[in-house]
């Protein structure tokens, strides 16, 4: 089972659920390229979501994976979809993913990103500080988590420094914002959408329309979850994940 993040993001969003998945699968959560500890792409590539597949259909060639479980929360749910048109994944679970927003909610997207990107730049030299008190932790983080009082101070000031320090956020941006997902009618395998009900970057409505692209996809609502949700509710999001898989 592959664990791909979203845009701005890095592996370690997924340590809250990897515990669970583990009992069931081995588990790699990846860094995409340009993100978390991993390098950009070679010689100024764009980093496209079709490029940023690519590079991660090499790794796992690499380490003797043809096909494989794919969880993909945002861009990592898009990722995922450009896998499995290629028959890359068994199944796809995509949490919350990115690129079936109108202009108008791309718009508010791309504001509420690069406000977040800012504060990360910010915060990030001040470490953990910023994120001891809970309210603060409910400002700065309430654009990503339904519970953003429930995460650590710790983890906070790791995933605000690891926005802070992507080279590839920005290009990554602006590529999709100006490119639909494609070919979503030639994925085969099951595939679960899966979306938070308080997500506040990419609302719940935009599920159906995945639903809509992706023959056989199903939906599944989260109910108090945010766009990250695996932090919020490591418990649901493992089982929403397993029980899927499982039975797929």
């Amino acid at each position: 089972m592959v664990l791909i993040h979203g845009v701005g993001s890095n592996r370690h969003i997924w340590d809250p659920v990897i515990p669970a998945l583990s009992e069931r699968f081995e588990v790699i959560a990846i860094d995409v390229p340009g993100y978390g500890d991993s390098r950009p792409l070679p010689d100024g590539e764009e980093p496209s979501i079709p490029a940023l597949a690519d590079a991660i259909e090499r790794k796992l060639a690499q380490i003797g994976i043809r096909k494989a479980h794919l969880v993909g929360n945002s861009m990592g749910g898009w990722i995922s979809f450009e896998l499995a048109r290629r028959g890359v994944a068994r199944t796809v679970v995509a949490i919350s993913p990115a690129g079936a927003y109108t202009t108008s909610e791309g718009r508010r997207e791309s504001f509420t990103l690069a406000a977040h990107k800012l504060g990360a730049l910010a915060s990030a030299p001040l470490g953990r500080l910023p994120y001891l008190l809970p309210q603060m932790r409910s400002v700065l983080l309430r654009p990503m988590f339904g519970r953003p009082r429930s995460v650590s101070p710790e983890v906070a000031a790791h995933s605000c420094r690891k926005l802070a320090d992507s080279p590839s956020f920005t290009a990554t941006r602006r590529w999709m914002r100006s490119h639909p997902p494609e070919g979503l009618d030639e994925i085969s395998c099951p595939v679960l959408v899966a979306w938070g009900t308080k997500d506040r970057l990419l609302t719940p409505k935009q599920g159906p329309r995945w639903i809509s692209a992706i023959p056989g996809s199903q939906l599944r609502l989260m109910p108090g979850l945010g766009h990250l949700p695996q932090s919020d509710d490591p418990e649901l999001v493992s089982s929403v994940i397993l029980d899927f898989v499982t039975a797929s």
